[in-house]
């Protein structure tokens, strides 16, 4: 019998890693697989074209083999979800962990999304599709709520290190932290979905920025 060669990049089966929390099963490795099918799906013909049999041929696998894994396309799209934000947040947390300085390490949080999105550009694409998705559908609103919540953590988390060591300024730290997550986060729309008035590094370039000048200078008063 002859045995079918994983199609899984190893950034995936690091991703696999920090879902599951383990090293990945034969079935979590096909189940990424599926996803990886359907994201390229929802990425070239769209979410309501995607169907079993169309991410069965993507993945070179039978449809009832993708249906042993999800109960329905409901549960393949909220699984590419959380699938797509762990890839994005492995490799932010692989770029602030190569820095010491909080400011630094801030600087290469909002870069990584850059990177992640010109490295996965068929995740960022699908990523775009989930903000209509959340404003009309509250199931998956309240999905994206709890996977933002976790990049909003992580943000408080720099914020806080930074005021510890005196480079960035005390006080509305989780409101700094929103305003930072939502610079970044409008950048990728525009970077993914516009043509820019100028290179994507400088674009990069002005939103560290911004987001550094959030993190350093206090809130005015309301």
């Amino acid at each position: 019998m002859r045995v079918r060669k994983s199609t899984l990049r190893p950034q995936a089966l690091s991703v696999l890693s920090s879902l599951f929390e383990f090293m990945p099963t034969r079935a979590q490795r096909r189940m990424v697989e599926i996803l990886e099918g359907a994201i390229r799906n929802y990425a070239t013909i769209g979410v309501e074209k995607t169907t079993y049999d169309s991410i069965a041929k993507a993945c070179k696998i039978s449809r009832p083999l993708v249906q042993h894994y999800f109960k329905d396309k409901e549960a393949i799209y909220e699984m590419s979800m959380k699938y797509i934000r762990a890839n994005f947040q492995r490799l932010a947390v692989e770029s602030i962990k190569k820095q010491d300085d909080p400011k630094q390490q801030l600087e290469q949080y909002v870069s990584a999304l850059f990177s992640w999105a010109k490295k996965f550009p068929l995740h960022a694409k699908v990523w775009n599709l989930v903000y209509y998705y959340a404003a009309v559908d509250s199931h998956i609103r309240q999905i994206h709520t709890e996977l933002a919540m976790m990049g909003h953590d992580r943000i408080t988390s720099l914020l806080t290190s930074g005021i510890e060591a005196g480079v960035f300024a005390p006080g509305e730290i989780r409101a700094r932290a929103k305003m930072i997550q939502t610079l970044y986060t409008g950048g990728l729309v525009m970077v993914t979905s516009e043509d820019l008035y100028v290179d994507s590094e400088t674009f990069r370039t002005l939103l560290v920025r911004s987001c550094l000048q959030l993190a350093q200078q206090p809130l005015p008063a309301l």
